[in-house]
Parts: C-alpha cells; sequence; structure tokens
C-alpha cells in the first residue's frame, strides 16, 4: 500500500491495524512536499501523540484516494473525514482521535498554504458549513430500491423541523444504513417494510455486530428509531394516506426488545460510578506520586541546564 501496489478502501485499511503506517509511508513516497508537511506538523506545539495522528490521516487519505498529497483538496479530506464517520471509525493513529479526524492535520495543510487562503482555517468550520441536505444524507448509502429512498427522504424531511443536525444524522445513520441498507444486502429483492421473522432475525446478528467486526454495537437506540419510524408511518397515514398508507407495516420491532431500555441505561451508569467509587480511594496515592514525580524532574533540569556533556551532577543524594 505504501509503494502504491495495493488500493484498499477505506472501510479495508482501517479494519486492520497498521502501527507507524504515516512513516512507512512518508519513507516509501519520498515526496518533498508530504515531508514539508510532516516538518510543519512536528513544528506545532501540540501532544506529539497528534503529530502522529496528523501525518497518520494524510497518508491514509492518499492511500486509499489513491493520489499525492499535491492532489489533495479540501474536499476529497473533507470527504475522508465524513467517511470515517460514517463508518464509525473515529480513532486516529494509535488510538489517538476525536469524533472527527483530521483536524490538527487540516490545520496544518491551510498554514502551510496547501489549501487556499481564503478557505476555512478549520475542519470543524469545514463540517459545520458543509452540512449535508436530507437527500444527501439518506444517499451516503446507496439505497438500491428506488421507492424506499424516496421513502426515507420524505420522512426526514417530515422530522426535520423538530430536530437539531446531529440528531437527524444518527437518525438517517440509523435509517437508511443500519436498518435499510443492511436489509437490501440480506434480502436484495425486499422492496417493502413487510420484514419477514427470519430476515428480521438475520438483520439483527449482522446489526449487533460493530462495523471492523469487534465488538458489541450499542443496539438499543437503532431498535428504538426503526420502531419509531413504523409508528409514525402508522399515525401519519391516518391523516394522510396518499403519502403514507401505502407503507404501513407490522413493526419487526416488538414491545418487549425495546422495553427497559430506561434500565438498561441506568445500569450502565450504575456500572460507570461504580468504577469511579472503586478508584476514589487511590486519588491522593496518585497525586502524592504525580507531584513527588515533578519535583524531582524539576530539580533534575534545574541542575543539568548549566550541566557540559559527560558532566557529574548531584540530586537527592544520588550522581
Amino acid at each position: 500500500m505504501c509503494l502504491r501496489i495495493i488500493q484498499p478502501s477505506l472501510e479495508a485499511f482501517r479494519s486492520n491495524t497498521f502501527p507507524y503506517y504515516g512513516q512507512r509511508f512518508l519513507t516509501a513516497q519520498n515526496d518533498p512536499l508530504l515531508k514539508k508537511f510532516w516538518a510543519e506538523v512536528q513544528a506545532t506545539p501540540v501532544n506529539p501523540i497528534h503529530h502522529g495522528t496528523a501525518l497518520f490521516d494524510v497518508t491514509v487519505a492518499l492511500t486509499t484516494q489513491g493520489i499525492a498529497l499535491a492532489d489533495l483538496t479540501p474536499a476529497a479530506f473533507l470527504h475522508y473525514a465524513w467517511e470515517c464517520r460514517r463508518q464509525g471509525l473515529v480513532l486516529g493513529a494509535r488510538g489517538a482521535g476525536s469524533r472527527f479526524p483530521g483536524h490538527l492535520a487540516w490545520q496544518v495543510l491551510h498554514t502551510m498554504g496547501h489549501f487556499p487562503s481564503h478557505g476555512l482555517a478549520t475542519l470543524k468550520a469545514a463540517l459545520l458549513t458543509g452540512r449535508l441536505t436530507v437527500e444527501e444524507l439518506v444517499d451516503r448509502y446507496k439505497i438500491r430500491d428506488t421507492g424506499v429512498r424516496h421513502l426515507l427522504i420524505a420522512y426526514l424531511e417530515r422530522r426535520k423541523p423538530e430536530l437539531d443536525y446531529s440528531t437527524l444524522d444518527n437518525l438517517s445513520r440509523h435509517l437508511a444504513s443500519n436498518f435499510w441498507a443492511t436489509i437490501e444486502q440480506l434480502a436484495p429483492k425486499q422492496s417493502d417494510l413487510r420484514i419477514d421473522g427470519e430476515l428480521y432475525q438475520r438483520w439483527r446478528e449482522r446489526v449487533t455486530v460493530r462495523i471492523d467486526g469487534n465488538g458489541q454495537r450499542d443496539f438499543d437506540p437503532i431498535l428504538r428509531a426503526v420502531r419509531a419510524f413504523y409508528a409514525d408511518l402508522q399515525a401519519w397515514a391516518a391523516a394522510e394516506p396518499e403519502q403514507w398508507a401505502i407503507w404501513v407495516a407490522p413493526c419487526p420491532v416488538s414491545d418487549a426488545e425495546v422495553r427497559g431500555y430506561g434500565i438498561r441505561k441506568r445500569r450502565v451508569k450504575e456500572r460507570m460510578d461504580d468504577r469511579t467509587r472503586q478508584r476514589q480511594p487511590l486519588l491522593n496515592t496518585l497525586l502524592e506520586h504525580l507531584e513527588n514525580r515533578y519535583g524531582h524532574l524539576r530539580d533534575l533540569l534545574a541542575q543539568a541546564a548549566d550541566a557540559t556533556g559527560g558532566q557529574t551532577i548531584p540530586l537527592e543524594g544520588r550522581s
């Protein structure tokens, strides 16, 4: 991949772990512009782990899009950030990252003049001004059935006035990706919302697993979104049958499956609080250790600041 022999998709690349991929790509490509970017990143006064994340984000974008840094535009990098979030790939190199990867990388690319000076200086600003329409939110997931696609767009447009953008984005992901796009993968000929029990069970088994195959997904929000979707269609069909009645169908999500959601949420919070209580008695020990360590390093720096190479200095009874 570093030598451009293989061009993976972003999902395929991030399904694996490649330690120090940014540095390996940098060496293999020997691109002066990429080296300049890396030097600018290292000169940025932030935690060094974020330096590695910035290099990782850019090299992964270049790898998966099959381009050189000279061809990386703001739109191309914004696409990388959106795709990472859409696929649940929120972490940068070695576990460092944020909700959207690429913040530091975007900042450096703008500062060094690679991105237009009149453009947006931060990825956050680009994300806020680059909000997608409802149609674009749905079309991210390439729904094959045109009827269901139009239904999802109409449904989200109806819900849009009561939701903030983040909630609307999550709802579109639950319904268009987690629900219907997955149904189409399992049953390509499915063209209505009448989901039989066998297909529903296969869907449940598929969606409960994270996209990278590791661990369990938080399934409750998806179930609640699907159940609300069916309930809304049934309610709206009574007042506007010409638009909604054709889509009314029995909801495959039973009452029992969503019952107890509040209890489960409380149990999660109880476990979190219990972990805090278990660690609370150790806080004073941790603070004492950090203060002692800080004092030792402060004194060491003071002693060594004016020392010459090879000189021996005393510190706390040691040489």
